[in-house]
């Protein structure tokens, strides 16, 4: 059984087996959503891989990366690639 407690500070630690199985490591991304009655985490991507970029669509510019970034990098992402 791979059940988890909910702690006082909304808190969780995932079984291990579920971590082996999905590939999840330390400082990995995962996000979070409810669909369909259930809470499902999603790995985005390991940390610190690949660059943020900006990028221009229908008259507006974003910061496009499959995972969280850090304020630096979009500095950077804004420096390298123009606004």
């Amino acid at each position: 059984m791979n059940a988890t407690v909910l702690r006082e500070k909304r808190q969780i630690t995932l079984p291990g087996a579920v971590l082996q199985a999905a590939g999840v490591q330390v400082n990995d991304v995962l996000e979070w959503r409810f669909e369909a009655g259930e809470i499902r985490g999603v790995k985005l991507s390991p940390t610190r891989q690949g660059k943020a970029k900006l990028v221009k669509k229908a008259g507006y510019t974003m910061l496009r990366s499959e995972r969280v970034v850090t304020l630096e990098e979009m500095l950077s992402a804004i420096q390298r690639d123009g606004l």
